[in-house]
């Protein structure tokens, strides 16, 4: 969607507004530009304000700074700073700093260095259009400067945005008039472009010492006026007579927004226009209740209230109602402290994004991404939860907090890939806190001596007599021996030594007993396996013996003795 279609084409109601001073100072050189661009500019500021001054011409400014310790020599006092490349990024770096540091004037000496000084305009477009011509995508006779102009009016959009006053000077290329005996110096074209001299208000030509205006920006006093002497001081004292006339753009605002005629339209453009400048916290008296609230709320509250009802939709709350307010004061300045309240109880009484339902907004604009992004109704869900990291329980729908977390996700992702790359990382970050979550592996088996002890099967028996040897199988209520204990004839605890007859067989006058289907088996000796020797080749095997294998001999015709 293109920012024209989203545009609000409303009008707002017209108020002047105060402004700060926009002049340059065009003159040859030996003109006085820059003393009457210091004087003028420490005129604006006061004695206490801050001065800050840019410098192109290889340090030209310092030489009217002021010499510590000897007041008598006459000076200014200021802050100083030398470029020596002039591209589109030094001088929004050099505005931006100067905006944060809170200087009242900004001096720029001069402007004409970003036309034709190092990585001006002038070497960006003969640049650019060479690039194009070995390219053969040249459209005109100069393309370079198709790619120069917006460059050119960045840079004057953040001149005339800055929060001060600013000041430039302009070099102009010098021509000589003869007049009889005598010959004059005089400023013809300034180096820069045309659109500098359209866009700033005031306009001042200096030659000789002596300042024309060109140019009076609206300021009645400048109209048509020549100053021979001291042209700062008398200009600033002409721009502080007109410039102060008018409101702010906080009350500018606020007028407009209790105008009775206001229409909805003219709201929505003031909404835009509060929301653009910043100024959502600012405070402002309530025109119902005369209290203190952001700025932001009001426009907010004027806005539905003016918004457009239909069918059986609930009217619109009183003015006032609603919006938490700080008691009329008197009138004067706003109190740092009242407004730091009002605009903490603005933010309490709006409701948690946490638990109020998704805005119609946010859903349109996920229901955009999802498609843009071939996410599809099946796979919605799915998505969502592991872009979140949270599970949606209530799906479709979404709170504030969650639809405004996707909507900011979804937004950066231009593409499937994009996405993909992103589940992954999603996935990681799911599995990460899965992990730290999980409680603590169990430690290991303690060590005996310099062996660890083995770890038996599940479902082993150990051997009643020998507890180093453990039994493949599982353990029955009555002990149990190994095949080596057996034939050893070792007693098993709890049982009465068996007496006479071989070791390992039955007792005397006792028929020996068939195992029964589900009791105990018979361990065999290793060496009457089938297979272990020739006469057992014929052998057959009992279905209810269970034979050990053993394990795996060491080398071919070496075997160890094997363990039931």
């Amino acid at each position: 969607m293109s920012k024209t279609t989203m545009q609000n084409f409303g009008f707002v109601p017209a108020v002047r507004a105060r402004e700060a001073a926009r002049v340059a100072l065009v003159g040859p050189a030996g003109a006085g530009k820059t003393p009457v661009a210091l004087d003028l500019a420490r005129e604006l500021a006061g004695e206490e304000g801050r001065i800050a001054v840019v410098d192109s011409e290889r340090g030209g400014a310092l030489r009217y700074a002021e010499i510590p310790g000897r007041p008598e020599a006459g000076g200014h006092r200021f802050s100083h700073l030398t470029l020596e490349r002039f591209t589109r990024e030094t001088l929004l770096r050099t505005l931006r700093a100067a905006a944060e540091d809170r200087y009242q004037v900004l001096v720029v000496d001069s402007y004409s260095a970003w036309w034709d000084g190092p990585g001006g305009l002038r070497e960006v477009a003969a640049e650019a259009g060479a690039a194009l011509r070995k390219d053969s995508r040249a459209t005109s006779p100069d393309p370079g400067w198709e790619r120069v102009n917006p460059i050119e009016r960045q840079m004057l959009d953040a001149l005339l945005a800055w929060p001060g006053h600013v000041v430039i000077t302009l070099r102009t290329h010098t021509e000589y008039l003869t007049d009889g005996a005598r010959t004059l110096r005089v400023g013809g074209r300034p180096i820069q472009s045309r659109n500098v001299e359209h866009a700033f208000p005031v306009v001042v030509d200096l030659a000789d010492g002596v300042a024309m205006v060109a140019k009076p920006g609206g300021v009645r006093a400048l109209a048509g006026a020549v100053f021979p002497e001291e042209p700062g001081r008398e200009i600033a004292a002409a721009l502080r007579e007109e410039l102060p006339v008018g409101v702010g753009p906080v009350e500018g605002l606020a007028v407009a927004l209790a105008s009775p005629a206001l229409t909805y339209r003219e709201a929505v453009a003031l909404r835009q226009e509060v929301a653009r400048r910043g100024l959502r916290e600012a405070p402002v008296p309530h025109p119902a209740t005369g209290g203190l609230v952001p700025l932001g709320v009001l426009v907010q509250e004027r806005t539905d209230e003016l918004r457009p009802r239909t069918g059986t939709a609930a009217p619109a709350a009183p003015a006032g109602q609603g919006v938490p307010t700080t008691p009329a004061g008197p009138a004067g300045p706003v109190e740092e402290g009242q407004a730091r309240e009002a605009v903490a109880r603005a933010r309490e009484a709006q409701p948690d994004p946490t638990k109020s339902p998704a805005l119609p907004q946010q859903l349109s604009k996920i229901g955009q991404h999802y498609a843009r992004l071939n996410i599809t109704e099946a796979s919605a869900r799915e998505v969502s939860e592991l872009i979140l990291g949270a599970d949606l329980d209530a799906w479709p729908e979404l709170t504030r907090a969650h639809a405004g977390e996707l909507v900011m996700i979804l937004q950066r992702l231009p593409n499937e890939l994009a996405l993909e790359e992103w589940l992954g990382k999603c996935r990681e970050r799911d599995a990460a806190r899965a992990a730290a979550a999980a409680p603590p592996q169990r430690e290991e088996e303690p060590v005996v001596g310099d062996r660890q002890e083995p770890e038996q099967p599940v479902g082993a028996g150990v051997c009643a007599t020998c507890p180093g040897r453990i039994l493949p199988r599982p353990g029955r209520e009555t002990p149990e021996q190994c095949a080596v204990c057996r034939r050893a004839g070792i007693p098993v605890p709890d049982q009465e030594p068996e007496s006479g007859g071989e070791s390992g067989g039955s007792a005397v006058g006792e028929e020996p007993q068939e195992p029964a289907d589900g009791g105990d088996v018979e361990v065999v000796d290793p060496e009457e396996w089938p297979g272990r020797g020739e006469e057992s080749q014929d052998q057959e095997v009992d279905e209810h013996v269970w034979i050990d294998p053993g394990p795996e001999p060491a080398s071919a015709g070496e075997r160890e003795p094997a363990m039931a």
